[in-house]
């Protein structure tokens, strides 16, 4: 096959396989995709034009993500806004993605345009001190475990 052709296999295969924000290997354990993106590419699976097919594999992500906050109710979603920018501003930088294309993709997803999430992507790249998840939460007047639990419920709608 050619280069081209393998680049379209490995899109379509990532457009039609992700169905959550993690997935699951053949022991039941669970695994980010963020996390399991930036091991492919640690392991020199960067063969064609790894910088675009990271980034396309990460936006599907995140409209998997804009696709249930669209849908979450209007009074939820400033907080969860905020939550879901920090957890995901947080997994990218874990996962070693570059600043630039964090920068990209994060400018088409509707949960990061907001008044919260558009202030958390500017912390991330200026400030020396990013926010905590219980910081998100105190600024709502919740607590750790609000924040946690309304992660993990978003993420089983997903």
């Amino acid at each position: 096959m050619t280069i081209p052709e393998i680049a379209e296999l490995i899109q379509w295969q990532l457009q039609t396989a992700v169905q959550s924000e993690h997935i699951d290997s053949e022991n039941s354990n669970e695994y980010s995709l963020f996390d399991s993106a930036a091991l492919c590419i640690q392991n020199g699976y960067k063969t064609v034009d790894s910088c675009l097919i990271e980034q396309d594999y990460i936006e599907h992500s995140l409209q998997l993500i804009d696709v249930a906050f669209v849908a979450s109710q209007d009074r939820t979603k400033p907080y969860l806004s905020a939550l879901l920018t920090h957890r995901v501003l947080c997994e990218l930088d874990a996962a070693k993605v570059d600043s630039s294309v964090i920068a990209v993709v994060l400018c088409n997803a509707h949960f990061s345009d907001t008044e919260h999430g558009r202030t958390l992507i500017r912390l991330f790249f200026e400030a020396e001190d990013f926010p905590t998840q219980e910081d998100i939460a105190a600024q709502f007047g919740k607590d750790k475990t609000d924040a946690s639990r309304t992660i993990s419920r978003f993420i089983k709608k997903l």
